[in-house]
């Protein structure tokens, strides 16, 4: 008899086939197969094949570059991920249409040739297994500006030591580049020369929600703000602010103030309402050290730039970026975790300098209730310029009489989220442009002629959004204590086109928004300890260096929008370490609406500086 091949479920036949050479069986639903022969014949073997793939790859995900990622290097290895693909074409070019570059290639990677400074790239991956194909989303990113380093001069292999080896041995006008991956420092380094330090990509934090949303996989819905800059098939992290519970996904799709997500991973339980939206960059810098993680001395002459990676605070309390010296200095395209708390980002001991897209989150483990003192959660920017007064005898540096925008520290478009309420530190001699940012959780604080030698020398804030979420359902531990969003102690400020919110709810009360304080009269510190001189204090509030003298021109408020009150709140020092001398005098002696600061009135003659600032780009 011939040989048959029997197909069995639970070992009951259902069916025979004829056993013929070099037959190939259609697969059936069974759960096991069983060979049985009689003689004469007899099968020489059996080879059992893995079944086709029933459906097509995943639609390809997880670009690096990120989609619509800036300052890219113009030596980059575009990377992605497609489960269920064996072979991928590539297409990649200038056009939105890109052409195909790379057919049936096995790997998850494409380098490019040198790309051009400043130019837009878009590029499309097709994911192709036996099934079929799928054609993932059009990303694009764009390369670093001309001069800005996009060309590798050396490459760090991504340690502490060979990376500071790399800086020290670089020339005037190198780029030191830091390839993809994750990197554990211990220890930080030194920058005096004026080069370009880069990693592959950097993370972003971009927007929030207040919407309720369960932990989980699945489809989740958020309603956050519009303008957002997250496209299809971007991965992004909701990380729930105070406990830093998370869920991980792909952008499914975003559309005016919705942001849909597919949540594939997470962290945590429960429902949760206070979300941010991140994504993580290429190269990640691990520092535990105690030190200064980036040391910088900014040189006279030449631009010292540094940006594309991210950095996570695992432990320790040091800075992580110091800037000292008169040069200039740029800080772009990072993200900042910082997991340990009461840490300051940039600490500049001069001014000039911009820090652009450069997405910063403090430490979740907020201290639990209200019952304490206000909290300080660490500085994004402290300014403490203590050994010089000069700056308060030359004229001030709002908007273009910066002229060649190095004048001023400059902080722009960046997400800066829980720092509490030294999110700012503006101190002596400090002259600081804030603008075009969102800040959650996060206040402007400024010190004036007390605790330092002068107090700030001038200040802009405009085209920000201060956003305030308090958790009104209860678990006040929720809530950061606020006491302010933003605190003017002294000099000269502008302060316009603004949106603020209200600082306030079940849990705080409420607060002011705008806070206008002196301290000198009831304050035993400082250069004008326990001041008795009347008005006006030097260096406060409104007072400017005008013609060879010291004047009051006032500070100006306008165009300021949102649920909080536009109008500064007069808050007395106390208590009162001045005795007699400090009991006989009131606040509003020496700041009044109309003279000390105005508002609702453009501020006569003034015009912004360039947006975005010339040293960063686009």
């Amino acid at each position: 008899m011939p040989s048959v091949f029997r197909l069995v479920r639970t070992w009951a036949l259902i069916g025979a086939l004829a056993l013929v050479a070099g037959i190939t069986l259609t697969p059936q639903s069974t759960i096991a197969a069983m060979l049985a022969w009689q003689a004469p014949g007899k099968p020489t073997g059996v080879i059992v094949n893995a079944p086709p793939p029933v459906s097509a790859p995943a639609t390809p995900n997880t670009p690096s570059p990120a989609a619509s990622a800036t300052s890219v290097s113009i030596n980059p290895t575009l990377s992605w991920q497609a489960s269920g693909a064996t072979t991928y074409d590539v297409k990649f070019g200038t056009s939105n249409t890109p052409p195909t570059v790379s057919t049936g290639q096995a790997g998850a990677s494409y380098t490019p040739a040198t790309l051009a400074n400043s130019t837009t790239y878009y590029w499309q991956i097709v994911a192709i297994n036996a099934y079929g194909s799928t054609t993932g989303p059009l990303w694009s990113f764009t390369t670093v500006a001309s001069g800005g380093g996009g060309g590798c001069t050396v490459t760090s292999n991504g340690s502490q030591s060979d990376t500071q080896a790399k800086i020290t041995a670089a020339s005037s006008g190198d780029t030191v580049c830091l390839p993809s991956g994750t990197f554990a420092w211990a220890s930080g380094v030194t920058v005096s020369n004026p080069v370009t330090v880069q990693g592959s990509s950097g993370g972003k934090i971009e927007g929030n929600s207040t919407s309720s949303v369960a932990i989980g996989t699945g489809t989740k819905a958020f309603t956050t703000q519009a303008g957002l800059d997250w496209t299809a098939g971007e991965v992004v992290r909701a990380i729930h602010i105070r406990t830093g519970d998370s869920m991980t996904g792909t952008v499914t799709s975003y559309s005016s103030t919705t942001l849909t997500l597919n949540i594939t991973s997470t962290s945590g339980t429960g429902t949760k309402n206070l979300w941010v939206f991140e994504q993580d960059g290429a190269t990640t810098l691990q520092y535990s050290g105690s030190g200064v993680m980036w040391d910088v001395s900014k040189t006279g002459a030449g631009l010292i730039k540094i940006g594309q990676f991210d950095v996570q605070r695992t432990s320790g309390l040091g800075r992580m970026f110091q800037l000292t010296g008169t040069g200039t200095f740029v800080a772009h395209d990072m993200r900042i975790a910082n997991g340990s708390p009461n840490t300051t980002v940039f600490y500049f001991v001069s001014n000039g300098g911009l820090v652009q897209r450069v997405d910063a989150m403090t430490d979740y483990n907020w201290p639990s209730g209200l019952g304490g003192a206000s909290q300080y959660t660490g500085s994004f920017v402290d300014v403490q310029w203590g050994a010089l007064n000069s700056t308060w005898q030359s004229p001030h540096s709002l908007g273009t009489a910066d002229t060649n925008g190095t004048g001023n520290i400059y902080v722009e478009n960046n997400d800066v989220i829980g720092f509490g309420l030294e999110g700012f530190d503006c101190s002596d001699n400090c002259r600081l442009v804030v603008r075009y940012n969102r800040f959650t959780h996060t206040a402007f604080t400024s010190h004036g002629p007390d605790t330092g030698t002068s107090g700030l020398r001038n200040l802009e804030i405009y085209n920000n959004v201060w956003r305030f979420q308090p958790d009104n359902a209860g678990n006040c531990d929720n809530t950061l204590v606020m006491d302010y969003l933003l605190n003017i102690r002294g000099g000269l400020a502008v302060i316009t086109d603004n949106e603020i919110d209200d600082l306030g709810g079940s849990c705080l009360g409420a607060k002011d928004e705008i806070k206008y304080q002196l301290q000198a009269m009831w304050r035993n510190a400082g250069p004008w300890a326990c001041w008795n001189g009347g008005y006006p204090l030097p260096h406060q509030q409104g007072r400017d260096y005008v013609s060879g003298a010291e004047t009051t021109v006032g500070n100006y408020h306008w165009s300021n929008t949102g649920a909080g009150s536009q109008t500064p709140s007069l808050n007395q020092y106390g208590p009162n370490e001045c005795g007699a001398s400090g009991s006989g005098q009131v606040l509003s002696t020496y700041i009044q609406s109309g003279r000390d600061y105005i508002v609702g009135t453009a501020r006569p003659s003034y015009t912004k500086y360039t947006y975005p600032h010339p040293l960063g780009g686009s």
